[in-house]
């Protein structure tokens, strides 16, 4: 399928697919647990950045954007609907899409057994690959586990893993317990029902 066929599909058939080497792809529907964390972690991004102090570009331009945002990486030429993003200058949109961001700073996937492999794999390369990208986080909707990748000064980026605590976003403090408040995880629920 082409650029412009997939976007016409897109838009027909309500924002719910990606764009990845000339091939549509489903976004899998998400459990209460995923949905929950999403809405968490758009609401405490939206927080910080309303109530941080300012970085050397104006985060009053800052926008946290949840999972109805399309975003665009021309360096891959994947649409995408990441479950969180943050832009940190002024929106710029694709020339083919105007509705598509294409410089998105933060990109978030939380994932879940169907998606993992995808969200943790090919599409985190592509991530990567981005020019605008500086930070990867992919949230686990099934235990307490979040990946952090950091684009370093040198174009490397840097991996961590959290369990507990805050994750550095930027100059933000994302605290675990806000991401995962609400949401009962299945490692949770499995030893209770034992």
């Amino acid at each position: 399928m082409s650029e412009a066929e997939y976007l016409a599909y897109d838009r027909a058939h309500g924002g719910t697919y990606e764009y990845v080497d000339g091939e549509v792809v489903a976004r899998s529907s998400g459990s209460a647990a995923h949905d929950r964390i999403q809405i968490n972690t758009v609401v405490a991004l939206r927080y910080r950045l309303l109530d941080a102090s300012p970085r050397a570009v104006s985060r009053t331009r800052a926008r946290a954007h949840g999972a109805g945002q399309r975003i665009h990486l021309a360096e891959t030429g994947i649409y995408a609907y990441p479950d969180a993003a943050i832009v940190w200058d002024e929106p710029v949109y694709a020339s083919a899409d105007r509705e598509a961001v294409v410089n998105p700073t933060v990109l978030v996937e939380v994932f879940s057994e169907a998606s993992e492999i995808y969200d943790r794999g090919a599409k985190a390369v592509r991530y990567r690959r981005g020019a605008s990208v500086e930070l990867i986080l992919l949230i686990d909707s099934r235990r307490r586990r979040v990946e952090r990748s950091q684009r370093n000064a040198d174009a490397t980026w840097t991996w961590s893993e959290h369990t507990s605590g805050a994750i550095s976003v930027l100059e933000l403090e994302l605290p675990l317990e806000e991401l995962y408040e609400g949401v009962v995880l299945a490692t949770e629920s499995s030893r209770s029902s034992t």
